[in-house]
């Protein structure tokens, strides 16, 4: 309530009202202060008071951004000479529209947020800014961008003598490595941390050290060491209080269990972040709690077990909101159903699936569960139903591979689903053209041994269409690529070079067939490969 004085002296009342605000705020009652701030403001524009209006619009900006009404904070202090609170609302902003998938926005208020950094000639925030930059990069898989805007980062940091943010750095360095699979650098980026965090007291970003080192060497299959340093890194947390991350770090160590199939010990594990995470009310672990102790019955076999975890997951996980998870669990449970021998329960769950992968805007989960209807259509000789999805999952990765450069091995995947439908039904034409841009897609996902399937595909169709000369020229071109890039697959190799043999005869060239069949044979001479040497050797015989 303002006061009998306070209102009949506008000044008085302006003061009343700001002060009201203040007090709002401090209790986080932004609404009210929001109300109690604009009345402030009214009477400063009444009496002329342009000091009081500015430090109003500086306060009215600040509420703005606690209640998440940032464009109209950022609107507001435009036209401010605070850039500090104009650089925070930026960061702010860039945040949420890079939380929400607009990549181009955030990075494009990012960009605005490192001008107003540099115009405030701050390293400090300079540094900060170009480090989400970098993750903003990462997360767009632009390697060489990322590491850009980490290097300048580390560059502020070591100007501005901050350590802090040079372990930061370090740590967004190494995880990008580790996204790439380069295992040794990443390794070699959160070592360059350690002597670092001596000159700090932050156990927080130490946990995280050993937690992102630890994925590492779990990435690497080295889970003896992965579970050393997961342990190391739990015992940090515990310390720390910080309850949610070490549920987290529990749940690795329960499926890295699994891996080394301790499986009794997972399920205890995992049992154990299931009661945290119910007592805690994290109904997100929960749910992929439910997950992991589904997919520890599959792996134990036990799959009507497995199937009823799996269903209380979706539950919790559908209560939760987490689209991501539900559509996974409806991944396994539709596998599950088909091994369970109830196709009919697959396709319903595909189904789902799919329709969680839209309203999660996942393409590639959408047209990853078009692909299991297709393979459950054909297990029900539902021909057309299976051709009619198999050509859907191609049509989606085929409309939005360009926008989204992850769909380029789904494209392969879905490529060859039709591609091996047409050539099974004696569409070789059809399954010539489609296999020729999964060839394409394949090597545009970097993903060479479907390549060199596909190759090999279009050969057997090239040979069943009369057409020997451009058949032997495939295989020829598929053994080079093979060699060259896959020199330890012996099985395929001596694969090709019996098709190759198959033309060869066909083309009346015996002796080179006969040749090429020698050198398959002693390939897989051994009693690793029988079925491919049986193979060889009937061929030989003819």
């Amino acid at each position: 309530m303002l006061t009998a004085e306070a209102v009949g002296q506008p000044i008085l009342k302006l003061r009343a009202y700001q002060g009201l605000a203040d007090v709002y705020r401090a209790a986080g009652n932004s609404e009210e202060a929001l109300t109690a701030y604009q009345e402030a403001l009214a009477l400063a524009r009444d009496q002329g008071a342009a000091d009081s209006e500015a430090e109003l619009l500086t306060q009215i900006a600040k509420t703005y951004r606690d209640l998440g009404r940032l464009d109209d904070a950022l609107a507001l202090v435009e036209n401010l000479g605070d850039l500090t609170l104009k650089d925070d609302i930026l960061l702010d902003l860039a945040k949420v529209y890079r939380d929400q998938g607009d990549s181009e926005k955030a990075l494009a208020l990012f960009q605005e947020a490192l001008n107003v950094a540099e115009a405030l000639n701050d390293p400090a925030r300079q540094g900060d800014t170009l480090a989400e930059i970098g993750k903003l990069y990462r997360s767009l898989q632009q390697v060489e961008a990322a590491l850009n805007s980490y290097n300048k980062a580390l560059t502020m940091g070591k100007q501005t003598d901050n350590p802090r943010l040079q372990v930061a750095v370090q740590l967004e360095i190494g995880k990008l490595y580790r996204d790439q699979g380069d295992f040794s650098r990443a390794l070699s980026a959160f070592e360059g941390a350690r002597p670092l965090l001596q000159q700090i007291d932050d156990p927080s970003l130490e946990s995280s050290l050993i937690i992102e080192s630890a994925a590492v060497y779990r990435d690497q299959e080295n889970y003896e060491q992965a579970l050393v340093l997961y342990r190391q890194g739990l015992s940090t947390l515990e310390k720390l209080g910080d309850a949610a991350r070490a549920r987290d770090v529990l749940s690795q160590i329960a499926r890295l269990y699994l891996a080394t199939g301790q499986t009794d010990l997972a399920l205890r594990t995992h049992q154990e972040v299931l009661d945290l995470a119910r007592a805690s009310g994290d109904q997100r672990l929960e749910a992929k709690s439910l997950f992991e102790i589904a997919k520890a019955y599959r792996e134990f076999d036990d799959l009507e077990r497995s199937l009823l975890f799996y269903q209380d997951a979706m539950a919790v996980a559908q209560a939760a909101g987490d689209l991501n998870l539900r559509r996974a669990a409806l991944d396994d449970v539709a596998a599950l159903q088909e091994a369970l021998g109830n196709p009919a329960r697959a396709l319903e769950s595909y189904g789902e699936a799919r329709l969680v992968a839209q309203e999660a805007g996942d393409t590639v989960a959408e047209g990853k569960a078009l692909l299991g209807r297709g393979r459950t259509y054909l297990a029900l000789n539902r021909c057309e139903d299976a051709k009619h999805s198999y050509q859907t999952a191609w049509d989606l990765a085929t409309q939005n591979a360009t926008a989204q450069p992850e769909l380029a091995a789904f494209k392969s995947d879905a490529g060859v689903a039709l591609a091996r439908f047409y050539r099974d039904s004696g569409a070789n034409e059809d399954a010539l053209w489609l296999l020729q841009q999964v060839v394409t897609a394949a090597r545009n996902a970097g993903d060479t041994p479907q390549q060199i399937w596909a190759l090999a595909e279009i050969g057997r169709a090239q040979r069943e269409l009369g057409d020997l000369t451009q058949a032997q020229q495939t295989y020829q071109e598929t053994l080079a690529l093979l060699r060259n890039q896959l020199p330890n697959a012996v099985d395929t190799e001596a694969e090709l070079l019996t098709d190759l043999a198959k033309v060869l005869r066909s083309n009346n060239d015996a002796a080179t067939a006969v040749l090429r069949l020698e050198e398959a044979a002693l390939l897989v001479s051994g009693n690793d490969y029988p079925q491919q040497r049986t193979a060889t050797l009937v061929e030989l015989a003819r």
